[in-house]
C-alpha cells in the first residue's frame, strides 16, 4: 500500500472519530439511505389513494435477468423498488441483545398489505416468491464524487450500511471463523473506513455470496439512482472526466463484480434517468438499458394513467374538482400523445386530502360536542336544581318502569328529548350516596327523599324504602371517546376507564376486599399519567364486582351516549 493511500486512510478515520462515527449512531448524512426500507410501501398502501402495480412483480422476476430502467423521477421509481424489495425479501428474525435470532412466527402473503392486490390473485405465484429471496439494496444518491477524500468516505458507507442491512449473518454457521472477522469488522463505519479499495471492490460479491451460503439462495439486487454518481461527468471536459471516471473505478468494479458471472445474484435491478457513456457501459455487456416511455410492457407500471388519477379523485369523494386537481399535478407527454401523472404529486395531493379531512373531522367533533350536553356538566346536583328551579314536568315514574323491566335495557331517541337528564335522575335516584371514605351518607329508612318527595314516584312510599339509594352504580359516557385515530382511542378510553375508578376511589381503603385486590390502587396510582395505566377492557366489570362486595348489593350501569363511538366511525368512514 502506498503512503499517498496510508495517509488518505488516515485522515479519514480522524475525521470519522470527529463526526463520532465510532459510535453507535449512523452519520446523518446516510439518514435517509438507512431509513428507506419497505416499511413506507406498507404506509402508503395502508394510508388509501395507492394504485396498485403489483404486476411489477411478475413481469420483474420473469423477464430480463439484469435491467437498467431510465425514467424521470417522481414516477413511482423508488416507490417501485421497495415494493419489490417488500414481497421478495427473506423474512429475517430480529436480533436480541445478545445478537441472537428471536423466534419469531413467518410472516405469510395473505398477512400483509399484499393479501388485497392484483398480484395475490396468483396464489401459487405468491406461495413460490413471497419472501424466497435475499435483497440487497443500494441507493447511489448519497455517493459524493465532490473530492477523491469525500468519494472514498462515502462509498465506504455504502458498503458498511448495505452490510447492516444483513446484520443476522454475524450468527451465521455457515460462513467461516475468517468470514465472520470481516463481516463483523467492516459491518461498522469505525471498520468500514478501514476498508481497502480491492475489498471495496469486492464487498457486493462477497455479501451475495455469504447470503448464498446462509439462505441456500440466490439474491436480488436492487440499486436506486445508480447514475446519480456519473452525473459528474455531464458537462466536464476531457481532462476533468478521466479524473472522474479514475475516482469511479472502484464503484464500476464494485457493480461489475456483485453482476457480471456472479452466478449467486438471481435477478437485478438499476433504477435511473439517463445512461452515461463509459460508465457501466463496457463491462456491463449483459445489462439491458431500457427507457421507460419505450417500453409498452413498463409503461404501465410507473407513474399514473389518467383513469388511476381519477379512481384516486373518487376515493377520496372529490370528484367535483376533478378538472382542477389533474391540472395541478405533475405530468408527462409519451409517444402516442399518452399523459402520465407524476405519481410523487400524486401521493402529495393525498396527503393534504387526509389532512384536511382529519382537520374537518376535529372542527365537526368540536361542534357537536357544542350541541350535545357534555358528562362533566352533568352532577349529582344538576336533575336537584332542574327540579326546584320550575317548569319541570315530572318523569319520574320512569324510574319505576326501568326498575320492573328488563335487566339490560337501551333506549334509543333523537338528541334533545331530556335522554341524559333522565338518566341523571334515575341514577340519582338508585345510587347509594358516600363520603371520601366510602360511608354512606343516607339512611334510606328516614322518609327523606330530598328532591323526589313532591314528584309522582314517592307516592309508592314502599317502591322507595326498597330502591331510593340502595344500589352502587356506575356511569360512563362514550361521547368522549376520540376515534380520530388508533392513538387518540387508545387514550381516550383509558382516561375513560381511569375517570372511572377514581369516582371510586375509597375502594382501596374498603376492609371487605381482599388484600390481593389490587385493581383499584394500581389503576389510581398513575392519576398524573392516566394514558400508561395497563387497562384492561374487563376493568370496568372488575370495578362492577368490587363495589358489589363492599356495599353487598348488586351494581346498576348507566352508560350514556353508547352509540357515539359508532357515529364517530360513521362520519370518519364518510370523510
Amino acid at each position: 500500500m502506498s503512503q499517498g493511500t496510508l495517509f488518505t486512510i488516515f485522515v479519514s478515520a480522524c475525521l470519522v472519530a470527529l463526526v463520532g462515527a465510532d459510535s453507535d449512531e449512523h452519520p446523518e448524512t446516510w439518514d435517509d439511505y438507512w431509513d428507506n426500507h419497505w416499511e413506507e410501501f406498507d404506509e402508503l398502501v395502508e394510508t388509501g389513494g395507492y394504485v396498485d402495480k403489483t404486476p411489477l412483480l411478475k413481469w420483474f422476476i420473469s423477464r430480463r435477468r439484469h435491467l437498467a430502467l431510465l425514467a424521470p423521477p417522481k414516477l413511482g421509481r423508488t416507490t417501485n423498488q421497495l415494493m419489490i424489495r417488500r414481497f421478495f425479501e427473506k423474512e429475517v428474525m430480529p436480533l436480541d441483545a445478545n445478537y441472537k435470532p428471536t423466534i419469531k412466527k413467518p410472516e405469510t402473503w395473505n398477512e400483509t398489505v399484499f393479501k388485497d392486490l392484483a398480484v395475490c390473485k396468483d396464489r401459487a405465484f405468491c406461495d413460490d416468491h413471497f419472501r424466497k429471496y435475499p435483497v440487497i439494496y443500494l441507493d447511489f444518491s448519497n455517493l459524493n464524487t465532490t473530492t477523491e477524500l469525500s468519494f472514498f468516505h462515502s462509498i465506504r458507507y455504502l458498503t458498511t450500511y448495505m452490510w447492516m442491512d444483513h446484520d443476522s449473518l454475524r450468527n451465521s454457521k455457515a460462513l467461516s471463523e475468517k468470514e465472520h472477522d470481516k463481516f463483523i469488522k467492516y459491518r461498522h463505519p469505525r471498520g468500514g473506513i478501514e476498508m481497502p479499495n480491492d475489498f471495496v471492490a469486492a464487498g457486493g460479491w462477497l455479501l451475495s455470496l455469504w447470503l448464498w451460503k446462509h439462505y441456500n439462495k440466490t439474491s436480488i439486487v436492487l440499486i436506486d439512482n445508480f447514475e446519480s454518481p456519473a452525473e459528474c461527468l455531464i458537462n466536464a471536459n476531457e481532462t476533468e472526466r478521466k479524473e472522474k471516471l479514475k475516482l469511479l473505478r472502484p464503484l464500476q468494479d464494485f457493480v461489475v463484480k456483485l453482476i457480471i458471472g456472479n452466478d449467486h445474484v438471481h435477478h437485478s435491478l438499476f433504477i435511473g434517468q439517463r445512461r452515461i457513456d463509459d460508465y457501466l457501459t463496457k463491462e456491463m455487456t449483459s445489462l439491458v438499458y431500457q427507457p421507460l416511455f419505450e417500453s409498452a410492457e413498463l409503461r404501465p407500471f410507473y407513474g399514473f394513467s389518467e383513469a388511476e388519477v381519477q379512481g384516486v379523485i373518487k376515493e377520496f369523494n372529490r370528484t367535483d374538482h376533478t378538472k382542477n386537481i389533474m391540472a395541478d399535478l405533475t405530468k408527462h407527454k409519451v409517444p402516442g400523445g399518452q399523459t402520465v401523472y407524476s405519481a410523487f404529486s400524486m401521493h402529495d395531493w393525498c396527503k393534504a386530502e387526509r389532512k384536511k379531512a382529519k382537520e374537518k373531522l376535529k372542527k365537526e367533533k368540536k361542534r357537536r360536542r357544542r350541541d350535545i350536553a357534555q358528562p362533566s356538566t352533568i352532577d349529582r346536583e344538576t336533575f336537584e336544581e332542574v327540579v326546584r328551579s320550575g317548569g319541570y314536568v315530572d318523569k319520574s315514574l320512569l324510574i319505576k318502569h326501568f326498575i320492573s323491566q328488563r335487566k339490560h335495557l337501551a333506549i334509543l331517541a333523537p338528541r334533545r328529548f331530556g335522554k341524559s337528564l333522565n338518566m341523571e335522575m334515575i341514577r340519582k335516584f338508585v345510587e347509594i350516596p358516600v363520603d371520601q371514605e366510602g360511608r354512606k351518607i343516607y339512611d334510606r329508612t328516614s322518609g327523606d327523599f330530598f328532591a323526589f318527595n313532591e314528584l309522582a314516584v314517592c307516592s309508592d312510599k314502599h317502591f322507595c324504602h326498597m330502591h331510593y339509594a340502595a344500589h352502587p352504580a356506575i356511569y360512563l359516557d362514550f361521547h368522549d371517546l376520540d376515534l380520530t385515530d388508533h392513538a387518540g382511542f387508545y387514550n381516550s378510553f383509558r382516561q375513560l376507564i381511569f375517570n372511572l375508578f377514581i369516582q371510586h376511589d375509597y375502594l382501596k381503603a374498603s376492609d371487605i376486599l381482599e388484600p390481593r385486590t389490587s385493581t383499584i390502587s394500581t389503576t389510581t396510582d398513575t392519576r398524573s399519567h392516566p394514558c400508561k395505566m395497563k387497562t384492561s377492557p374487563t376493568d370496568p366489570c372488575v370495578l362492577t364486582r368490587l363495589l358489589a362486595t363492599h356495599f353487598n348489593e348488586s351494581c346498576m350501569v348507566f352508560i350514556d351516549n353508547f352509540d357515539a363511538p359508532a357515529a364517530e366511525m360513521m362520519l370518519v368512514a364518510g370523510q
